[in-house]
This record gives structure tokens, sequence and C-alpha cells, in this order.
């Protein structure tokens, strides 16, 4: 079960950082900049 979580968790990691990394390239301008601001108050 242990192991199941672990796998979950890595996957779920992985999936962020991929989209985090084609979010921050797809980017980088002045209005996203904002957009960006904004979702990590939300966060």
């Amino acid at each position: 079960l242990a192991s199941g979580r672990q796998k979950c968790c890595a996957s779920i990691k992985n999936f962020y950082k991929s989209r985090f990394s084609q979010l921050s390239r797809a980017f980088w301008s002045p209005a996203t900049a904002k957009k960006i601001a904004n979702f990590s108050k939300i966060l």
C-alpha cells in the first residue's frame, strides 16, 4: 500500500513539474506574469 502511495505521489509530482515547465515556457509576458502572481496568491 505504501509503495502504491509513493508511486501515486511521484506521478503527481512529475505531472505538476511538466505542467509548470510548459506553463513557464508559454507564459513569460507581462500579462501572464500578473496571472501567475494571482495564481500564486490562490495557492
